[in-house]
């Protein structure tokens, strides 16, 4: 299972009331009197990968709760010999949980980041519908030829416009529609 499925699986288990940690290497889920047949099987099946991915959001955490104020670059605080997939995946899932922020080009946990400036209060918050996935695209003038894709998608929990814009300053934030291949419609000059 790659990352980001992992990740989508967790994301999956969340939802239905369940809470995942490790204690060491093991896997804990709570409740567990209510684990249906089905996602027990789903669990045994997919250990290793569920384990493997909270240990790296709990390494990706420590380096954030390290960095305190300072936040983190892109790979910064990370072994240099993960993947960019890897990283992600752990990412997402701090995403995920809103324990941890991105703004101004930095990543941060939430409680460390710096204020972010409500750039329009005058919309409000309610005439946006939450999504799941959101586009997030810089300005091509912010993004420089090694800072990566200027566009992506990203998976939040159901947040709305106004959250996702705030934790994102300087881009355009749009729901993603379904289907949309980011990496096409980049490729397409958009």
């Amino acid at each position: 299972m790659d990352g980001m499925a992992t990740v989508r699986a967790l994301k999956r288990m969340i939802r239905a009331g369940f809470t995942l940690t490790v204690d060491g290497t093991a896997l804990v889920v709570t409740p567990t009197d209510s684990l249906s047949d089905e996602q027990r099987q789903f669990i045994r099946a997919h250990k290793v990968a569920l384990v493997a991915l909270l240990m790296d959001v709990e390494a990706v955490y420590a380096a954030l709760a390290q960095a305190g104020s300072s936040g983190l670059a892109w790979r910064e605080g990370t072994p240099a010999d993960w993947t960019g997939e890897r990283l992600l995946a752990a990412q997402e899932v701090l995403y995920h949980d809103r324990r941890m922020v991105f703004t101004d080009g930095r990543h941060y946990l939430r409680a460390c980041a710096p204020p972010v400036v409500d750039f329009a209060p005058d919309i409000p918050a309610e005439k946006f519908v939450p999504a799941e996935r959101w586009c997030i695209e810089y300005p091509r003038s912010l993004v420089t030829a090694d800072s990566g894709t200027r566009c992506v998608a990203v998976y939040l929990p159901m947040m709305d416009w106004r959250t996702v814009a705030r934790d994102y300053p300087g881009a355009t934030v749009w729901p993603a529609p379904a289907g949309l291949d980011v990496a096409a419609w980049i490729d397409e000059g958009k």
